[in-house]
């Protein structure tokens, strides 16, 4: 991925992070400092930097499901949008591609119980399902709370985020993984149309990030259906039927 810089290298697999990321800090920082001054500043820093950690371990779920399976991943890149784990290929067998799928949503399970659990030890207060979607709370009840997010927002079955790659292994598995491949792309540019449909108009100002997600997704899935259509056409896959 263009503009991309190397900050470490975590279980043999780079980490880097495109130069948007800096953006999105040196906003943060702006907006935050406005606000409350230097203090505030440094809170909010730190909080991105911890919610970028989170997704960090979660990208990182799906690097290790595909080692496992013997897939290597060239590299994480951290976006303003979230990361991505880039792999060699996505396997065709979709029990694979269920697998690898599904790691990164469980790892952002686990954080969440974690924080959960630690929490209610420290006594921060009751924890009813309504507080798991409520911001206000705190650093490490806001830090649970954006977790919530990203995992039901992953599950969405928007290819080729993570629900949309679940949803491509259950359709590989009826009807191959061409034909699978192109109704999950279908699905997908479906949901980042009404995403940005409602970025744009379904509140008083345009919802920029969503907006940045949804062009992200409508992308990425015109991007791949074509790639495993040029595959087919060169027999790289089993032929199936249109």
């Amino acid at each position: 991925m263009g503009s991309s810089y190397t900050i470490g290298r975590i279980a043999g697999v780079d980490l880097k992070m495109h130069w948007t990321f800096l953006l999105l800090l040196a906003w943060v920082a702006y907006r935050d400092w406005t606000y409350g001054g230097p203090v505030a500043a440094a809170v909010g820093l730190a909080f991105v930097l911890a919610i970028f950690g989170c997704v960090v371990l979660h990208e990182f779920g799906h690097v290790l499901m595909a080692r496992h399976f013997g897939i290597t991943t060239r590299d994480v890149v951290l976006l303003p949008i979230g990361g991505v784990a880039r792999l060699e290929y996505f396997p065709t067998k979709p029990r694979q591609e269920l697998l690898i799928a599904l790691a990164g949503p469980a790892v952002t399970l686990a954080v969440v119980a974690v924080l959960y659990v630690l929490l209610s030890v420290v006594g921060a207060g009751p924890m009813g399902v309504g507080s798991l979607m409520t911001f206000g709370r705190g650093f490490l009840a806001n830090l649970l709370v954006v977790n919530v997010y990203i995992l039901v927002f992953n599950l969405i079955p928007a290819f080729p985020m993570d629900g949309g790659r679940v949803l491509r292994a259950i359709l590989a598995s009826r009807m191959g993984f061409v034909r699978g491949t192109r109704t999950a792309a279908t699905v997908g540019k479906g949901i980042a149309v009404l995403f940005g449909l409602y970025a744009m108009f379904g509140g008083p100002t345009t919802n920029w990030f969503l907006l940045m997600i949804a062009l992200f997704v409508f992308t990425a899935a015109s991007g791949e259906a074509a790639s495993v259509e040029a595959r087919a056409r060169h027999d790289r896959y089993p032929p199936v039927n249109p």
